[in-house]
């Protein structure tokens, strides 16, 4: 009897909520077996405190790691109960009024229904108009409704989960790498406090804190503006050593793009116009310079999958824009510093060589007429 091969309506499964995530992991956080996907989840749940910084309203951030247990709690509005329900359930839940910052260098923002999913446990706390309430997720199921906990006259909200390790390989956290990825966010978000089994990381300068590491440096330049929506935020200082140049976009590592490019290009023309030969190479302005950018905006386009390559041009405009504006300020009103960094840039020397000497050497002739006896010697000849 011969058999029919229908496709059909009936032939389609589709995958809705819950269950989606919980079949294909790797579509929403990656890698589930080297310890990156579990990662991500941290990063997914870090994130949404920082967005609640980034609105005006937490200040402080605490990470503890307990076993495979990991406890994200922050001082912001708290979650009201309604919110509460839709962000732990609902995939892709969020708000578009303001950019949500994306931790994960390589996904995109996938929110906490995902981690939710992926959680063997997890448990949410919120203290909002004067209440406090939690409730208890089981492999993304609600252990039962919404549990008051009485008043409190704290605000904030504290998300505590385990990966569930029937999805992921049980690798533990990475303790060290989280701690600075942490002090790094720290840097660049100086209003923030992010502490992480106890230890803080505040920097209330900034970017500067970053040139600084392990170096000896004089004041940095640094410039913090707006400029058409887009948040800008660099630091520039020469030093006698190596080169380092970082960039960023909404508080992610970027290897290249047009921020980084406009930075660059903004430098040198500053310092080319006063640079006293009137020539000078960026290659030469670079030898010595450490340099970190910052942008934030809401809709970055990047040139690869990765994520790490800029490609908004009104990004660029903006950068160079205000760094070339106020790096040449700061050169005006600092015309030390300037003279310092001139100084510095000046070619260095060449070691001599055969044609820049008009005469021998006395010494040297002497020794080599002493050793052409000897020489003589050897090869069966006699020096008259």
């Amino acid at each position: 009897m011969a058999t029919t091969n229908e496709y059909n309506a009936d032939s389609i499964q589709v995958l809705r909520g819950r269950d989606a995530v919980r079949r294909r992991p790797g579509m929403y956080v990656g890698d589930t077996h080297d310890g990156s996907g579990m990662h991500h989840m941290l990063w997914e749940i870090l994130g949404n405190a920082i967005d609640e910084h980034l609105a005006g309203f937490a200040t402080h951030v605490h990470i503890e790691i307990n076993g495979h247990r990991i406890t994200i709690e922050d001082n912001g509005r708290g979650l009201s109960l309604a919110a509460l329900e839709i962000v732990f359930t609902e995939l892709h839940a969020g708000t578009d009024k303001r950019p949500h910052v994306h931790l994960s260098s390589r996904m995109w923002g996938i929110g906490a229904a995902p981690v939710n999913a992926l959680s063997s446990d997890l448990e949410v706390t919120t203290w909002r108009d004067g209440h406090e309430h939690s409730q208890r997720f089981v492999h993304g199921d609600p252990c039962g409704p919404i549990e008051y906990r009485g008043r409190s006259t704290r605000t904030g909200t504290r998300v505590s989960f385990v990966p569930d390790f029937t999805i992921f390989t049980n690798v533990p956290w990475d303790a060290p790498m989280i701690e600075a990825r942490c002090q790094h966010l720290a840097a660049l978000l100086p209003g923030l406090a992010i502490a992480i089994d106890g230890n803080t990381h505040h920097y209330a300068e900034g970017l500067a804190s970053l040139l600084r590491e392990g170096r000896e440096l004089v004041e940095p330049f640094r410039v913090r503006a707006a400029h058409e929506g887009i948040e800008i935020d660099a630091a520039i200082a020469w030093h006698a050593g190596p080169p380092s140049i970082a960039s960023f976009v909404n508080c992610s590592p970027t290897v290249d793009g047009v921020h980084l490019q406009a930075l660059r290009a903004a430098t040198h023309a500053v310092i080319a116009r006063r640079f006293h030969r009137g020539r000078i190479s960026r290659t030469r302005i670079e030898r010595n310079m450490l340099a970190v950018v910052h942008v934030m905006l809401a809709h970055p386009r990047f040139g690869n999958p990765s994520r790490d390559w800029l490609q908004n041009p009104e990004v660029g405009k903006a950068v160079r824009t205000i760094v070339e504006r106020e790096l040449s300020r700061h050169f005006d009103e600092a015309p030390a510093a300037l003279d310092a960094l001139l100084l510095l840039l000046q070619p260095r020397s060449r070691p001599a060589t055969r044609s820049d000497r008009s005469t021998p050497c006395p010494t040297r002739s002497a020794r080599a007429r002493s050793r052409r006896p000897r020489a003589r010697a050897r090869a069966g000849t006699v020096a008259r």
